[in-house]
């Protein structure tokens, strides 16, 4: 019965090679930590992923397309307004609980 069927609310992070060659083709699909997630940024071999409940920050590792891998997790100090990587650096404005500075390596 398809009504009984559960359906994981959270969303995934699908990672696609082929951009290059004008032939975009899926490599695997990572099921985000909570409901209340969203893809923030992608640059390069990393992709920024922020929460609203708990506040927090995953950075995901996409150098293996087929195998992404989440190296970083971060409780923020409250729910992350704005977010701006600077190399290895991300600033997330908290609103009141103020900025936090985040260090990558």
């Amino acid at each position: 019965d398809d009504e009984d069927e559960y359906v994981d609310p959270r969303p995934q992070l699908i990672t696609l090679t082929g951009l290059e060659e004008g032939n975009l083709v899926p490599r695997s699909a990572l099921r985000l930590s909570t409901p209340y997630t969203y893809l923030h940024s992608a640059q390069g071999d990393r992709a920024v992923i922020l929460s609203s409940s708990p506040p927090s920050l995953d950075v995901i590792d996409t150098s293996n397309p087929s195998v992404p891998d989440v190296y970083q997790q971060e409780l923020l100090n409250g729910y992350g307004y704005d977010v701006h990587v600077f190399g290895d650096t991300v600033l997330s404005a908290n609103g009141m609980w103020g900025v936090q500075v985040i260090d990558l390596r």
